[in-house]
């Protein structure tokens, strides 16, 4: 009998350890992370990579139908979740703009770069592309001032840098548009906003100081070439320019005149395309023109009308219209934004006179017995 008490006791004993071995067993498994094991890091990968698919396809879903608030929240909320899937989806998004702007869909690209910059306004692939939509839309003031402010949207140094070279670059594409369409104004206005923001820009400088020499302003273009004689790559160019300068102020321009009584007539260019007839009046104090000439070129210049005005004329006081056009020019020398009176009862050979506003821009002589009139820059 006691045999079987201690066989009992032996097996009870046994079983006893056998069930506390296997329940420290299964803490540890509970205890364990679910990466740990294969079966549960296999079903966990699976569910995330489900959630993942299903977010970029919510995402696109959204995009193409033009709901950018909603796509740019799911965007923001993968962020706050520290999902995997956030930075594809910022990817994704960038994608999606990149393919509005080669198909030309620029309003609806500004709109997602919109909203995307205001959740991240230094998203720097972002303001690429926003550069890059103010530069296809044609707004390349704009468009300069993005891609110079974006430098400063980084701690970066040589990101900085790259965002300066991205700057330069560009400006100098647009630069180059204006140059060759010899839009000088254009480029003098360009390169004056470039300089603003990059002065070391040399480019720009001597740019600046070719359409000033074009545009025939001569210390403007004297001084932007000067700016340029301590820069090694551009000396030489500025040297030139400035010799070019020089013997431009120095020659007088001599305008041939045609004898009208005791008077004279010279053929004058409104707005650089239409030629005109004026008589050179220096008791004139403003320029003129006759209604009927005025109403023939109307269409043709760009003239701006400002006000009604009392002119003093050989009949008496008559009320003229005044305009402002956009330039008058004699040979090589050109006045812009001229202001000009329409004379109602004008009823002579020549189209107009040839006023002080325009010759008090110059020194100018008059030779009679050549019949020249001599300009020189002032």
């Amino acid at each position: 009998m006691r045999s079987l008490y201690l066989v009992l006791l032996v097996f009870s004993l046994a079983l006893n350890g056998y069930f506390y071995l296997r329940h420290e067993q299964l803490l540890e498994q509970l205890d364990s992370p679910l990466s740990d094991d294969p079966v549960g890091r296999s079903a966990r990968a699976s569910e995330d990579q489900n959630n993942s698919d299903s977010a970029v396809d919510e995402m696109l879903r959204l995009l193409e139908k033009g709901d950018y608030l909603q796509a740019m929240a799911l965007i923001v909320e993968r962020e706050l979740a520290e999902a995997n899937d956030f930075i594809a989806l910022q990817a994704r998004a960038r994608d999606f703009i990149e393919r509005q702007l080669k198909r030309g869909e620029l309003s609806a690209a500004g709109q997602l770069i919109g909203t995307f910059l205001a959740s991240y306004p230094d998203e720097m692939p972002i303001l690429a592309l926003n550069i890059s939509l103010h530069e296809l839309r044609g707004d390349l003031s704009q468009a300069i001032r993005l891609a110079y402010d974006a430098q400063y949207r980084t701690f970066d140094i040589n990101l900085k840098a790259d965002r300066v070279t991205a700057a330069r670059e560009l400006s100098q594409r647009v630069i180059n548009q204006s140059l060759q369409r010899s839009d000088w104004s254009q480029m003098a206005q360009l390169c004056s906003l470039v300089l603003s923001l990059d002065s070391q820009f040399a480019h720009a400088q001597w740019h600046l100081a070719r359409a000033h020499f074009e545009q025939r302003t001569w210390a403007a273009a004297s001084s932007d070439a000067s700016a340029l004689l301590d820069n090694p790559q551009w000396r030489e160019a500025a040297e030139r320019l400035l010799v070019k300068i020089e013997q431009r102020r120095q020659r007088a321009a001599e305008i041939s005149m045609l004898p009208y009584g005791d008077q004279y007539t010279v053929e004058a260019m409104i707005s650089s395309s239409m030629p005109v007839s004026l008589l050179v009046d220096t008791g004139a104090s403003i320029c003129t023109l006759s209604q009927s000439m005025y109403n023939a070129i109307e269409s043709q210049i760009d003239a701006t009308f400002i006000k009604d005005i009392q002119l003093r004329t050989a009949g008496g006081n008559v009320t003229a219209q005044l305009y402002r056009i956009s330039s008058l020019s004699l040979g090589e020398y050109k006045v812009s934004d001229l202001e000009i009176a329409i004379n109602p009862h004008s009823g002579d050979d020549f189209d107009g006179l040839l006023g002080m506003n325009f010759l008090s821009m110059f020194t100018f002589a008059i030779d009679q017995r050549n019949h020249r009139l001599r300009l020189s820059p002032k």
